[in-house]
C-alpha cells in the first residue's frame, strides 16, 4: 500500500476504528517477532533486521498503545479463560542474536517492558555464526569470494553452479539475487544451507571473523539476558524446518533443546517457537506432547482470547513495516502494521 493511504487512514483515525472493531470482535493479543537489531556497520542478512533507531521509535510508540506483557502472562490468562486487556501486546525475538542483548535490551529496560527470547541451541554452543549470514556476508560483501572446488554433496550441485552467475552481477542486484538464494536455502532439505555455509568459510577463511559475524549469543549472555528479565523460550537445536523432519526428529529437536536450556541456565522453558514459523498439526501435537505450552508461528494476525496457544499468531517486523518511502520511521506505517488485521 501506498505510504499516503497509510497517513490518511492513521491520521483521520480510521487505523485505530480498525483496532477497535478487532478488540470489540475478541482479537485482543498482539504478538510481535523480530530477530536482529541492526547499527551501522553490522552485517549479516538485512530482511530480518530493524535498525536501532527504528526500534527504538516501535518501542516508544507500543508502550504508548498498549498493555504489554510476558510471554507467561498471556498463557496463564489463556489458561484461566480470563479476556486480556483490550489493547494487549507481547513482544518476542527469535535466533537469539547478540545485537538483542547489546542493543535492544537498555531500551526495553528503559521503557521496562518484558519480552521473550527463543535460541536455537545448538547455534549457540557452536560459535554462534548462523548459516544464512555466512552465505550472506561471504557471496554479497567479499569482492572476490573463492569457491570450493571439490564438493561432494549432491544437495548441493545445482547452487553451485548458480553462484558464479550471482557473483557476476552489479553488488546492488547480487545482493538481492543472494538474499533470494538464501530464502530458497531456508526451504531446501535440512542441512543443505549449513553444508553451503561451511564450505564457503573452508575456502575463505580470512573472512571468518573479519565480515562474518558471531551473530548469537553465548550461554554467558543468554544467562546475563535471563538475568536482566528477558524470557527464554526454546527454537529448536539446528533451527531446521520441522517440517522437512521425520516425527522422531522433531521429537528430538524439541527435547535437547529444552534439555540445553536447564543444563546451562539451571531453569526449566516450557514456550517454543517454531523455526521459519513453519508448522503443521502433527508437529503442533508433538510440541504439546513434549511439555510445551505453547508453539508460536509466523502466521500474521491477532490472536483471540480462545486462541490455539500452540498455533499463536504474530506480526513479524523488520525496517520496511516500519518506515516510509524515505526510510524514515513513520506511525502512520506502524499502526499499518500493526492494527490493520482483519
Amino acid at each position: 500500500m501506498k505510504h499516503q493511504l497509510k497517513v490518511v487512514i492513521y491520521y483521520s483515525g480510521l487505523a485505530y476504528l480498525i483496532r477497535l472493531v478487532n478488540s470489540l470482535r475478541g482479537r485482543r493479543v498482539t504478538i510481535l517477532t523480530f530477530h536482529r537489531i541492526a547499527k551501522a556497520g553490522d552485517s549479516g542478512l538485512p530482511t530480518i533486521s530493524v535498525t536501532y533507531d527504528n526500534f527504538q521509535k516501535l518501542a516508544a510508540f507500543v508502550a504508548r498503545h498498549y498493555e504489554i506483557i510476558s510471554m507467561t502472562q498471556y498463557l496463564e490468562l489463556a489458561k484461566a479463560g480470563a479476556r486480556p486487556a483490550r489493547h494487549t501486546l507481547v513482544l518476542t525475538f527469535d535466533d537469539g542474536c547478540r545485537e538483542v542483548l547489546e542493543h535492544g535490551l537498555p531500551i526495553l529496560e528503559a521503557l521496562g517492558l518484558p519480552a521473550v527470547m527463543f535460541i536455537p541451541t545448538g547455534t549457540i554452543s557452536n560459535g554462534g555464526v548462523f548459516w544464512w549470514d555466512t552465505v550472506f556476508t561471504i557471496l554479497s560483501s567479499a569482492r572476490r569470494p573463492l569457491l570450493p572446488t571439490q564438493v561432494d554433496d549432491s544437495s548441493l550441485s545445482e547452487t553451485m553452479q548458480r553462484i558464479p552467475g550471482i557473483l557476476a552481477l552489479p553488488m546492488r542486484e547480487r545482493k538481492n539475487a543472494v538474499i533470494n538464494l538464501v530464502e530458497e536455502l531456508q526451504n531446501a532439505p535440512p542441512n543443505v544451507g549449513d553444508r553451503l555455509g561451511q564450505l564457503l568459510l573452508e575456502a575463505n577463511p580470512n573472512l571468518m571473523n573479519r565480515r562474518v559475524p558471531r551473530s548469537a549469543l553465548s550461554w554467558a549472555e543468554v544467562t546475563e539476558l535471563a538475568r536482566r528479565g528477558f524470557e527464554i523460550g526454546s527454537h529448536t537445536v539446528t533451527h531446521r524446518f520441522l517440517h522437512r523432519l521425520s516425527t522422531e526428529e522433531v521429537r528430538r529437536e524439541l527435547e535437547m533443546s529444552r534439555q540445553d536450556i536447564e543444563q546451562h541456565l539451571g531453569i526449566k522453558t516450557d514456550i517454543f517457537s517454531y523455526p521459519g514459523g513453519k508448522y503443521n498439526p502433527d508437529i503442533a501435537a508433538v510440541v504439546a506432547e513434549t511439555g510445551h505450552v505453547c508453539g508460536c508461528t509466523t502466521d500474521d494476525g491477532i490472536n483471540s482470547s480462545d486462541e490455539d496457544v500452540f498455533r499463536l499468531k504474530r506480526v513479524n517486523i523488520w525496517d520496511e513495516k516500519v518506515v516510509d518511502a524515505r526510510g524514515r520511521f513513520s506511525k502512520a506505517a506502524t499502526a499499518w502494521s500493526l492494527f490493520a488485521k482483519w
